[in-house]
C-alpha cells in the first residue's frame, strides 16, 4: 500500500510539472563527487557523471536522467580491477519549491538564481550484484548559478538524499551545465 500511495504522489508531481511546464531543461553533464552512505563515508564514495532532461516552472519540475556512479572503498588500498564499483542508473524524479530561479524568474541575465527544491522519485541500478536495483527516493536539492545568458549557464550544487531502499542517506556535490531548450 505504501508502494501504490508513493507512486501514485510521484506521478502526480510530474504530470503536475509537465501541465505546467514552461521550460525544458537539458542537464549535460553533471559532474559530482558523492557518498551513497554518510554513516560509511570512507568505504562507499566516489564520482558520478549524469545527463538528464527537466521540464518544469519556477516551482515545480519533473526530470529524467541517466549516468553512471564510481564508487570504492577508500579504506583500503584501491585496486582499479576489482576496487572499484560501476553502477550506471536511470532516475525519475520530481520536486516543488524554489526550481532554478530568482525574485525576477530569471528574466535578465547578468543576475544570480538558484534553486532550494524538495525531490521525490525512483532509481534503477543496472548492477546484477545488487539486491536492490529499484530504488524510491527522497532528497532535497540547493544549487547556485550565475544568469550568464538565457540559454546555457552552469551551476554548483549540493543534494543530500535519503534511499527508502536501504534506509541511507547519501550526499552529492558537483557541478552541472545546463541548456534551456525554450530560450533558443
Amino acid at each position: 500500500m505504501k508502494k501504490i500511495i508513493f507512486i501514485l504522489v510521484f506521478a502526480s508531481l510530474g504530470i503536475s510539472s509537465s501541465l505546467f511546464a514552461q521550460r525544458v531543461f537539458i542537464d549535460a553533464p553533471s559532474f559530482y563527487l558523492l557518498t551513497n552512505d554518510v554513516s560509511k563515508l570512507a568505504e562507499n564514495s566516489g564520482l558520478g557523471l549524469d545527463f538528464a532532461v527537466a521540464v518544469g516552472s519556477h516551482s515545480v519540475m519533473g526530470k529524467f536522467s541517466g549516468g553512471l556512479t564510481v564508487t570504492t572503498d577508500f579504506s583500503k588500498e584501491i585496486d582499479v580491477k576489482d576496487g572499484l564499483v560501476y553502477n550506471p542508473f536511470v532516475k525519475l524524479e520530481a520536486g516543488a519549491g524554489l526550481y532554478r530561479s530568482n525574485g525576477n524568474k530569471c528574466s535578465k541575465t547578468h543576475a544570480s538564481a538558484y534553486s532550494l527544491i524538495g525531490k521525490a522519485g525512483v532509481q534503477y541500478i543496472f548492477n546484477k550484484d545488487l539486491e536492490k536495483k529499484f530504488s524510491p527516493i527522497v532528497a532535497i536539492e540547493a544549487s547556485f548559478f550565475y544568469i550568464r545568458d538565457m540559454v546555457k549557464n552552469s551551476e554548483v550544487f549540493l543534494e543530500p538524499q535519503y534511499n527508502i531502499s536501504t534506509k541511507t542517506i547519501g550526499v552529492s556535490f558537483g557541478f552541472r551545465r545546463f541548456y534551456n531548450l525554450t530560450s533558443y
